[in-house]
């Protein structure tokens, strides 16, 4: 996949399945949370459920982080004025193996497809802002031509 990540090309591509895989879960895990969650709540011992909740809490601002991210780099892709290549990927950190048995199984499994989309989301970001950095042959020949001529 890193290969694929290297490619320019492929970028607006793969950030665009990103955006949809992201808005997929995001769709889920507010139905999730809406309706089956508080079921869920109900039926778990206070520890557990305040570490369930603080788990939501953390899987939510991993999907709000990630669709912040991928809005503002279609953005940057699309030319876009206001949009920034200097917006970081903001490190959420994942739950602990301690406390992912202890949490429902549809919850577990939410916040196991949003950790895996976030790392994907990491690699993609380390790809753009690789191109952002690389600077253009053809501007460096420009640059130095503009020097020459003065």
């Amino acid at each position: 996949m890193h290969a694929v990540l290297s490619t320019p090309a492929m970028h607006p591509r793969l950030l665009e399945a990103l955006y949809r895989d992201a808005l997929v879960l995001a769709d889920e895990a507010r139905h999730y949370c809406e309706y089956q969650s508080k079921i869920d709540l109900a039926e778990l011992d206070p520890v557990t459920g305040v570490l369930f909740s603080c788990e939501s809490l953390r899987m939510t601002t991993r999907l709000t982080h990630l669709l912040a991210w991928v809005l503002n780099w279609r953005g940057v892709l699309a030319g876009e004025p206001s949009a920034t290549d200097t917006q970081r990927l903001v490190p959420v950190t994942e739950t602990a193996a301690d406390v992912r048995p202890r949490l429902p199984d549809f919850a577990r499994a939410l916040i196991v497809i949003s950790e895996a989309l976030y790392r994907r989301a990491e690699a993609l970001d380390c790809a753009l802002r690789a191109d952002v950095d690389m600077p253009s042959p053809a501007r460096a020949l420009q640059q130095r031509l503009a020097l020459q001529l003065r």
